[in-house]
C-alpha cells in the first residue's frame, strides 16, 4: 500500500474518531437536563432562598423590591427584564419571568431556544393560542414527567419562528 493511501485511511480513523467523541459529548450534555424539577440557574421552584443564595445563582439583580400582594408579600429580583418572586412570608421561590437568554431553566433551555427544545424536558406539553388585541399568542404550558406535586406552571411563549420569546414560571396556588 502506499503511503497516499495510508494517510486516508489514517485521516478517516481520526474523522470517525471525532464523530463518535462529538456524538458522545451530545449524549452527555443531553444526560444533564433536569427532567422531575422546575430549577432555573440551579434555583428550583417551591424551595426556600435566603438573599445571598439568589445572588450567588442569579447574580447582582438591578433592584430588590418589596410589595404587598392580596397573597401576602413578595420580593421581587429585577435583572433588567427578567424577574423572580420570593414570598416573604418563608423565602419560596414561587415565580419568575425570563425575556432574554441569560437564564437557563433545567440546565437545558432558555428564551431563543426553538420551541420543540420543550418536548425533550418530557412530562406532558399542551400547545395553545390565544387572540390578544387582535394578535395570536402562541404558547405551550409544560408540566412534570414526575409525581412531584407542583403548584407551578410553566409558559413558554414563542413567535412565529418557533422560537422562545419567554418563559414564565407561576405559583398557582397564590392567585
Amino acid at each position: 500500500m502506499d503511503n497516499g493511501c495510508k494517510l486516508f485511511n489514517k485521516s478517516k480513523t481520526v474523522l470517525i474518531f471525532i464523530v463518535i467523541t462529538l456524538s458522545l459529548i451530545q449524549c452527555t450534555r443531553n444526560t444533564n437536563i433536569i427532567r422531575d424539577d422546575m430549577v432555573i440557574n440551579g434555583l428550583a421552584l417551591c424551595q426556600s432562598y435566603t438573599q445571598e443564595q439568589m445572588i450567588e445563582a442569579l447574580g447582582q439583580p438591578d433592584s430588590i423590591k418589596h410589595h404587598d400582594m392580596d397573597s401576602g408579600k413578595v420580593i421581587i429580583y429585577h435583572y433588567n427584564q427578567d424577574s423572580f418572586t420570593i414570598a416573604a412570608n418563608d423565602n419560596l421561590l414561587t415565580d419568575f419571568k425570563i425575556t432574554t437568554p441569560r437564564f437557563k431553566l433545567n440546565n437545558f433551555i432558555s428564551v431563543g431556544d426553538p420551541v420543540a427544545r420543550v418536548a425533550l424536558l418530557g412530562g406532558t406539553v399542551k400547545d395553545y393560542v390565544v387572540t390578544h388585541n387582535g394578535e395570536n399568542i402562541k404558547y405551550k404550558h409544560w408540566d412534570l414527567p414526575s409525581t412531584k406535586d407542583y403548584s407551578s406552571s410553566i409558559i413558554f411563549y414563542y413567535d412565529s419562528n418557533n422560537i422562545i420569546t419567554k418563559i414564565v414560571a407561576i405559583f398557582n396556588s397564590l392567585y
